[in-house]
């Protein structure tokens, strides 16, 4: 699921690891996960995720991931995770990168 956001923030310009070279860092505060198995999970099935960003204020961002298998299109999990940019001592950036994210 963190390797679907961000890849995300890659195609989108933003470099994680860059930020965090820069003292800029996306602070997660709070995961939530619900899991619902409508099918067996094989090995070697094939899936796929997609990831949306809203801004839930000024400092908070939501990244929603689903996780579907490929082929039947099954949804087989939802994570919420919030993040808060902050900088190198721990407090809130006012100007996220994640900004340019929101259409």
């Amino acid at each position: 699921m963190h390797n679907a956001k961000h890849r995300l923030l890659l195609e989108n310009g933003i470099d994680f690891a860059s930020l965090a070279r820069q003292g800029i860092n996306l602070m997660v505060s709070k995961i939530e996960i619900e899991i619902e198995y409508l099918h067996s999970i094989k090995a070697h099935d094939r899936f796929y995720i997609t990831v949306e960003v809203s801004a839930l204020s000024k400092l908070r961002y939501q990244f929603l991931q689903h996780i579907f298998k490929a082929g039947s299109d099954t949804l087989l999990a939802t994570a919420k995770t919030t993040v808060v940019t902050v900088d190198a001592m721990q407090k809130p950036l006012r100007h996220s990168p994640l900004a340019k994210l929101i259409a």
